[in-house]
Parts: structure tokens; sequence; C-alpha cells
């Protein structure tokens, strides 16, 4: 469905393959939604599954902090 393309990165307009799926209701929380495709959330059919590249499925869990830029750079 996704044709193995980070949604993420597609939304951007950009191309990335894609090698995680992220379950938008974590399995820890809903282990019976772990392999359903949709959810319905207040009468509303959503995506639970979605295709992520791994750069964009650890910033989705904020697995990655933004490195913090140093207020002076030193050359040597």
């Amino acid at each position: 469905m996704d044709k193995y393309e980070c949604q993420i990165c597609k939304s951007k307009g950009r191309y990335r393959k894609a090698t995680t799926v992220h379950h938008v209701n974590y399995v820890k929380k809903h282990p019976e939604l772990a392999l359903d495709m949709y959810y319905t959330w207040q009468g509303t059919q959503k995506r639970n599954l979605l295709s992520l590249c791994h750069d964009c499925h650890e910033e989705v869990h904020g697995y990655r902090k933004k490195e913090k830029k140093l207020l002076t750079e030193e050359r040597w």
C-alpha cells in the first residue's frame, strides 16, 4: 500500500525507502490492534500502520534529540 516508501519523507517531497513499520496505537498498550491496518477513533477511520525510514521512526518516538550548537565554533 505504501510502496515501501517512508510516508513522512514522502509528505515532505522526498523519497526514502521505508525500513520500519510504525504502530500509531502502540503494541504494548493495544496488542489487539498490532496487525490491523486501520482503527476507528471517534467515528473516523484512521491508519494504524505507517511505513517509515529508520530516522523518521526514531524522530516520531523521540529517540533522536537535536544536537545543541555551540555558541561559538572553534577552529583549530
